[in-house]
């Protein structure tokens, strides 16, 4: 997460220069009595975190069970990290996502849809614990923790 928050913007490091903002594709969360009484919908997701305009914006619905009012809280695992990418993806080219909590199939999805959509001009960073795109990208990089940074 803290290099999440670099690469974003939100937090500078020394030695670190970012040339251009990147979006993260945040995970969806529902928490909250809110979200029990009036549960979110896609559609209502879409509306607060996508760019309309954009083809993206209604990619999830090549799903045949999802629609504009199926609740998120029932959509499983795959299809809701592709809502929150492709929501992202609507609205920016430049974007930090992770496969958190799909599966290796919906994650071969999610990759190659976000690599069709940088191709021209744009950049995405992926953060995650597999060597499993290592010969796919333009540049790869394994950190390594040396100690707490101050």
């Amino acid at each position: 997460m803290e290099m999440k928050d670099i690469f974003i913007g939100k937090t500078s490091q020394d030695g670190v220069h970012i040339a251009s903002s990147f979006t993260y594709a945040d995970h969806i969360r529902l928490t909250g009595f809110r979200s029990r009484l009036f549960p979110l919908t896609v559609g209502g997701y879409l509306e607060k975190n996508a760019n309309r305009e954009s083809p993206l914006a209604t990619k999830i619905y090549e799903y045949k069970f999802i629609t504009p009012k199926i609740k998120i809280n029932t959509i499983p695992g795959n299809p809701r990290r592709k809502l929150a990418v492709y929501a992202t993806l609507s609205k920016t080219n430049k974007i930090v996502f992770d496969l958190a909590g799909v599966d290796p199939m919906g994650g071969m999805d999610i990759y190659k849809t976000v690599k069709e959509v940088v191709d021209t001009d744009g950049a995405a960073i992926l953060i995650d614990w597999t060597d499993d795109f290592k010969n796919d990208c333009t540049v790869f990089v394994r950190p390594q923790y040396v100690g707490k940074v101050k």
